[in-house]
């Protein structure tokens, strides 16, 4: 599951935690030269470039076994040869970790930080299961409990428990010294970690356990052949395999597949104005500062710009979706030559200064200079607030203060003219009751849950023609978007940030009101098509002769405006 998420630095820890345990238990019972310490070194090294003077909690024992035993071999018999081993492997392990050393203070700031605070939950939902040390865990995500045949799945996770206890028996027995040291560093590692980590910790710190229980319930099988049960062995064997093959295919199904088309997009358009950033992009992507490198990108939610004063706190579901221009103070976004905004019907334009350069069919980006030339003294958004619409009614009194002040400024007005959208809401219409709005997420949103099915209602258009049809959500398998029964198109393979809008294709549409049909087709083994994190939203029809356009004009004229749908007004000169 790990693997599948791209966590590196629990894998690599993993395998150096193995690797180390071998080289020591390779050097035992024979004389310890450069063979065995430079090994141990490289290994050593390789540790504190993933994990800092951190892997010391995973290779800690191993390498004080290793110490035990050079000084034990070399009691009272010091030779040059001996030094000179030791020595050299000092200094070669100082040399290959130094580069990771001289950041050991900053990790250690950030880790005190998110590896200890007891509410730090990361991307998890809740403190995980200790069952799942065992490695058989039958759910595709594993944040979650199993939620289809537990009996069958409890009952392979108590075997495996049962095959655990059974291989520490064995090592108690038996003491091989490279699973012993092995499965106690891992072991201990997590009991002493685990007293004052975070749940996010604490789930690596389990993650990297799992593999020693696991190799621990498979001793229990070499227990069993040893003690003449060939047959008990090989059936246990089969249980254990079979729980953690049937984890694997079940994370392997529910892996989230990355967005190819949209990244290699936002590639082409921060390619297309490189060099003249800053850049603000309007929505969180981890990704977004790999493929926008040189653009000093800003889009974390780490460190979310700062929003209008006048509007309230997000609500916790809202977190991840992308900001509005309108959402934004005004002043935050002066501090960028760049913005790069996520094609979606509702989002509102740049303010009046900045001008569209390039687009692609998943990002647009605007540069500062807009043409005519004009510098901004105040941004008045009317949209942005608003979760399936463009913009707002203006008001006749706002429009008469705007314009009083533009006239005492000698300035004039900026807007943007947006139109009411049809929109229809899933969560409306009729829908297979496994599809369900998750618990404290997005109300307007429906999760999957059951593999295929469809969601049925109605959208009422109000003039005729071309349509866009959007579709709010992110997607893993085929979804396909039906309107009076004819395909209009489809999206699949649309991973994102929560709140992101997909173009589905276009459609022509007499006025009045029209069936619609959203499709998920059904399930199959290949991987990326289930998961937790896959949403439907509201579908929104944008018509094709939409295009934000900033106009202007005198404060005289501002009662023009009145009645009419604005993305936002600017006082400009």
């Amino acid at each position: 599951a790990y693997y599948a998420q791209a966590s590196v630095k629990e894998l690599a820890t993993l395998w150096i935690a193995a690797a180390m345990a071998l080289a020591v238990a390779s050097a035992a019972g024979r004389r310890i030269g450069w063979r065995s310490a430079i090994p141990v070194a490289l290994l050593l090294g390789a540790g504190m470039y993933v994990l800092n003077v951190a892997i010391l909690a995973w290779i800690g024992i191993p390498l004080a076994v290793f110490a035990a035993m050079l000084l034990w071999q070399r009691r009272g018999a010091w030779s040059w040869r001996g030094a000179l081993a030791a020595g050299g492997a000092a200094v070669v392990a100082v040399a290959l970790a130094y580069p990771a050393l001289e950041g050991a203070r900053t990790f250690f700031a950030a880790a005190k930080s998110t590896l200890t605070a007891q509410g730090e939950l990361g991307n998890l939902v809740a403190p995980l299961s200790w069952w799942e040390g065992l490695g058989i865990w039958p759910m595709g995500d594993f944040r979650f409990a199993p939620n289809t045949h537990q009996q069958l799945g409890f009952a392979v996770m108590g075997i495996g428990l049962a095959a655990a206890v059974l291989g520490l028996l064995w090592l108690l027995r038996r003491r091989p010294l490279g699973p012993s040291l092995f499965v106690a560093s891992l072991l201990i590692a997590l009991v002493v970690l685990t007293r004052r980590g975070s749940p996010w910790a604490n789930a690596k710190t389990l993650m990297i356990a799992s593999s020693a229980v696991v190799l621990t319930a498979m001793l229990g099988v070499v227990a069993l052949r040893q003690a003449g049960r060939r047959v008990e062995s090989w059936v246990l064997a089969g249980i254990v395999a079979a729980g953690v093959l049937w984890t694997n295919a079940l994370v392997y199904r529910d892996v989230n597949l990355a967005p190819r088309a949209r990244l290699t997009d936002l590639a082409r358009v921060a390619q297309h104005v490189a060099g003249r950033g800053p850049a603000w992009l309007d929505e969180h992507d981890e990704f977004a500062a790999h493929f926008m490198r040189g653009l000093a990108v800003s889009n974390s939610p780490m460190a979310p710009p700062p929003l209008r004063a006048d509007l309230p706190a997000r609500p916790q579901y809202l977190t991840e979706f992308p900001w509005d221009v309108n959402e934004v103070d005004p002043g935050y976004l002066q501090r960028f030559n760049v913005i790069v905004l996520r094609r979606s019907p509702i989002a509102s334009p740049p303010p009046a200064d900045f001008r569209p350069v390039t687009g692609s069919r998943h990002y647009a980006a605007w540069q500062r200079g807009g043409t005519p030339a004009a510098t901004v003294l105040e941004h008045v958004p009317l949209g942005g607030v608003r979760r399936t619409q463009a913009g707002r009614v203006a008001p006749c009194a706002l429009l008469r203060r705007v314009a009083t002040r533009a006239t005492a400024q000698g300035a004039r007005l900026a807007y943007v003219e947006r139109p009411e959208l049809p929109v229809f809401v899933p969560v409306q219409g009729r829908h297979d009751p496994r599809w369900v709005s998750l618990p404290g997420g997005d109300p307007l949103s429906l999760h999957p849950g059951g593999g295929g099915g469809r969601v049925q209602g109605s959208i009422d258009v109000p003039a005729g023609g071309r349509y866009r049809v959007w579709v709010q959500g992110t997607f893993d398998r085929r979804w396909r978007i039906e309107i009076d029964g004819r395909r209009v198109g489809s999206v699949a393979e649309a991973l994102g940030a929560q709140g992101q809008f997909v173009d589905a294709g276009t459609a022509v549409l007499a006025a009045g009101r029209h069936g619609i049909t959203v499709v998920r087709t059904s399930t199959t083994p290949a991987p990326g098509i289930d998961g937790t994190t896959r949403l439907l939203g509201p579908i929104v029809l944008d018509p094709v002769s939409d295009r934000p356009t900033v106009r202007y004009l005198a404060p005289r004229d501002a009662a023009s405006l009145c009645g009419r749908r604005l993305a936002w007004v600017e006082i400009v000169r």
